[in-house]
């Protein structure tokens, strides 16, 4: 508790921290606006379009946008990504507001999500320059991880709350206003922060991503750990369709039986940045990232095993918990293990691996859910995180000997 009470003090934490609570809220607010836009253009198909078009552009983007990180001072391009981040989105307000045409919308939306990739590898990359301390790093990555399963409450309810009394345009202005408080709470970071000096800007984008992925891949333990936390998007992608089809179908809860199932996952979320807390002064991490992956992977199975309205919604709690674990877990180390030099693009890389692996995770769903049933689909999703932290074991540990 003393840790978390000198983040707490930290003013350069504190800035870094409001502008993060504005920005995830943001992101799942227009997220969900977004979809409602497309499913009333176009019904189901198009709502799984318009998420395939944010995603995929966003995956490619994050790399090239997160090495500005390594090019530039991390503060101010985390700042100044506020800020084309708030644009994007109130340009998509205005062509929501004006009725254009739905290739101009989905266009625009595809820019808002890529832009939005910017923010969590520069944020990584930047706060180990913000602590004293190992402890201190974990305690900054557990108030990171509080933040973001808040959010995945706050957001959808302040979007419901916005579509309530308007249109997903309203929403998509709203949230920009958020994003110029954003960049207000963190554009005077560089106060509060020493980096070394940068390189400048060179337009050597393939350079600058042939040595982030070189970094990335010349470690096989942070392979691991990078394919660890990408693995869990997967699930999460698959998750989002699965708890529809078990809503829907094997539950026959209908529409809003669906929002209460997710409610369950993002309030496991928030009970998991609890447990967190448990990492601050540890110095070994890969226990709590597999008891993230077993947490995360058996609850799928069990809803397969056990596909009922009582426990599908504390299976999911429990999947929400392990979520939070694999996160927390997973950045720490990774901060502890990769070059200060190339810490932004890795974190880029892992970004742009986590929009795929959300995309990836939808598509895989309908065929899973074609070849057998739902259930099964739940079992086979839950199994693939384990596995192949069974197969990565030895380098995770490599990895959390290398942080010490």
């Amino acid at each position: 508790m003393t840790v978390l009470r000198r983040i707490l003090s930290n003013r350069g934490l504190r800035s870094i921290a409001l502008a993060y609570l504005l920005f995830n809220v943001a992101e799942w607010a227009t997220w969900i606006a977004m979809l409602v836009y497309a499913f009333a253009v176009g019904g189901t198909p198009a709502a799984g379009l318009v998420a395939l078009v944010q995603l995929i552009p966003a995956s490619i983007v994050a790399p090239i946008a997160a090495s500005l990180g390594d090019r530039l001072p991390r503060a101010q391009v985390l700042a100044w990504g506020y800020v084309v981040q708030g644009a994007a989105m109130g340009t998509t307000a205005m062509a929501m507001f004006l009725e254009a045409q739905l290739a101009i919308v989905y266009a625009l939306a595809a820019v808002t999500a890529s832009s939005i990739t910017v923010t969590r590898p520069v944020q990584g990359a930047l706060l180990p320059s913000l602590v004293d301390s190992p402890q201190e790093l974990t305690a900054a990555n557990v108030v990171a991880g509080a933040i973001e399963s808040l959010s995945v409450l706050a957001g959808p309810l302040f979007a419901a709350a916005l579509l309530a009394v308007g249109a997903p345009d309203l929403v998509f202005a709203v949230m920009a206003v958020l994003l110029l408080g954003a960049f207000l709470s963190a554009r005077g970071l560089a106060r509060h922060v020493i980096e070394p000096s940068k390189r400048g800007v060179v337009s050597r984008p393939v350079v600058d991503l042939k040595e982030g992925f070189q970094g990335l891949v010349d470690s096989s333990h942070t392979t691991a750990v990078v394919g660890i936390v990408a693995g869990a998007f997967l699930q999460v992608g698959a998750l989002d369709v699965l708890i529809v089809a078990l809503s829907l179908g094997m539950l026959t809860l209908g529409e809003s039986g669906a929002g209460l199932l997710n409610a369950c996952f993002g309030l496991g979320g928030v009970l998991g940045t609890i447990a967190t807390a448990s990492l601050i002064g540890r110095r070994r991490l890969v226990p709590a990232l597999l008891a993230g992956v077993a947490a995360f992977g058996l609850a799928l199975i069990g809803i397969g095993i056990f596909p009922t309205r009582l426990m599908a919604p504390l299976f999911l709690g429990v999947a929400g918990i392990g979520r939070s674990l694999i996160d927390v877990a997973g950045r720490t180390l990774l901060q502890r293990v990769v070059a200060h030099d190339l810490l932004a693009r890795v974190f880029g890389f892992l970004e742009g691996l986590a929009m795929a692996s959300l995309a990836a995770g939808s598509i895989l769903v309908p065929g899973l859910v074609e070849l057998s049933d739902v259930a099964s689909a739940f079992i086979i999703v839950g199994a693939v995180l384990p596995g192949f932290s069974v197969f990565v074991l030895s380098r995770l540990n490599q990895a959390d000997a290398a942080s010490i």
